[in-house]
This record gives structure tokens, sequence and C-alpha cells, in this order.
């Protein structure tokens, strides 16, 4: 799992702030030891950011703006709820729109040149596009989760009366 941490002055991030940290932890999926072809992947890595950022910013825009109006609404009981970022957010459809921003990195990775060992995984035994969609998944659900708790945090310290 890629993990980072997003500190606040004091409020909920944005869904900015969210979209630019999901895509800059989804992109250490291609990290690149020195080797031909390196700086084109890097350069790639840079242009796929920008564009898994702009995907992002829709959808934590959504999950944050939904969980904050159902518990303005009196939804509190969603606070001692279980996360689920598909109450919110297409998460099938997010994916495929992720999948399709990397499709220039993967063109890259699919060069025998890059193939071999370049990568944290053995890209010959599962498969490089495989290890990476699950790992866009899990990256996916779990920002766009933290997100919601943040938001059902934020809401119980507004009001402590519910905590009891």
């Amino acid at each position: 799992m890629i993990t980072g941490i997003l500190i606040t002055d004091g409020g909920a991030h944005s869904p900015e702030d969210w979209a630019l940290a999901t895509a800059a932890m989804l992109m250490q999926a291609f990290e690149v030891k020195e080797g031909p072809r390196s700086a084109q992947l890097e350069i790639a890595k840079d242009r796929a950011r920008a564009r898994v950022a702009e995907i992002m910013i829709e959808h934590h825009k959504t999950a944050q703006d939904v969980e904050r109006k159902l518990l303005a609404d009196g939804a509190h009981d969603r606070c001692f709820c279980e996360l689920n970022a598909a109450e919110h957010v297409e998460i099938d459809r997010c994916i495929k729109d992720i999948r399709d921003a990397l499709q220039p990195l993967l063109d890259i990775v699919q060069t025998k040149e890059v193939k071999k060992g370049v990568f944290g995984v053995n890209v010959d035994t599962m498969g490089f596009e495989d290890h990476l969609m699950k790992i866009v998944k899990e990256r996916v659900e779990i920002d766009l989760c933290s997100v919601m708790d943040i938001e059902r945090k934020w809401h119980l310290d507004r009001n402590p009366h519910l905590k009891g």
C-alpha cells in the first residue's frame, strides 16, 4: 500500500488537495530505477499526475459535499457507520477514467526495454497492469473513505452531544 499525509490548517482539505495527493501517491507505483527510457517515463508520469488529479477533483468534491450535506441534514448515525466510498462515487467509472489517463504510462511499461525488473513487482508473473489497477482501486477507495471519515469527525467535533 502507498501512504501519505495531508496537513490542514484547521479545516477540511479541499477536493483539489485530495486530488493532487491521490494522483501523487498513484504515481509512486511507477517508480523507476535508472535505465533506458527512465526520462521518458518521468515525463509521462508528470502528465498523468495532472490528468489523474483533474479526474479525482470531481470525485473528492462529490464525496465531501454529499457526506457533509447528509450530516447537516440530520443523518448523525452516519458518524458511527462503516465507510463506503461507493455510496457517493461511481467507483468503476472513476477507475476506468484513471486507467485511461494512465494509458501513456502503460504503453511505456509494455516495451521490452522497460519491462524487466524496473518496477516494484515482477511484471512477468503478475502482470503490471493488473497490479496497477489493484493499487488504483485501493488508493481511490481509501482516499474517498478518508474524505468521508474526516467529514464525520468534523461533524462530531461540532456536535459533541452526539458522541454520547
